[in-house]
């Protein structure tokens, strides 16, 4: 029911929510009728897949559904897919990286990523911190180099000269 409020970047919460028990996907029903009850948000999720690169958190990549959708997206896009990046806490074993990097999702390990011994909630928080610092980081270069190319070229000529002068100078 949100999907039409949403702007980027977006932080989907795909099996409900502690608060609502209603939205909660937790029994093989529920994930078995999950495609009827929340096709808005199945169609969305294609989309986003799609065209954006995904960072998942909080799920294990077995999820039922997840697994349907990118088999989904794959079918639609081929070999031109977009990566996934999974962030996880977990010692995922060899031999089901090897199964994540078939379906295209490269697993990133965040265990001691906060120090030696560091609680699961301190690595993802310093993953998270991380991450925000990237894109704030990216933000910010976006706006100088629009500030810069603005004003690029700005007081080096004079009103009298005309722009092909301005041009060949340059």
């Amino acid at each position: 029911q949100d999907l039409g409020n949403v702007a980027s970047p977006v932080l989907m919460k795909l099996h409900g929510d502690i608060n609502d028990s209603s939205s909660i996907v937790i029994t093989e029903e529920d994930y078995r009728a999950y495609a009827k009850t929340h096709e808005a948000m199945i169609n969305h999720i294609r989309h986003t897949i799609m065209m954006n690169t995904l960072v998942l958190v909080g799920v294990s990549g077995n999820d039922p559904n997840f697994i349907q959708w990118l088999g989904w997206v794959k079918d639609v896009l081929s070999v031109n897919q977009r990566k996934i990046y999974l962030l996880t806490v977990d010692n995922v074993p060899a031999s089901l990286k090897k199964t994540y990097e078939k379906k295209n999702i490269i697993i990133v390990d965040l265990r001691n990523l906060a120090g030696k011994g560091a609680s699961p909630y301190s690595n993802i928080s310093f993953a998270m911190d991380y991450i925000s610092g990237l894109i704030n980081g990216r933000n910010q270069a976006g706006k100088q180099f629009k500030n810069f190319a603005l004003s690029w070229g700005k007081g080096y000529s004079s009103g009298e000269e005309g722009i092909l002068d301005t041009c060949r100078r340059w």
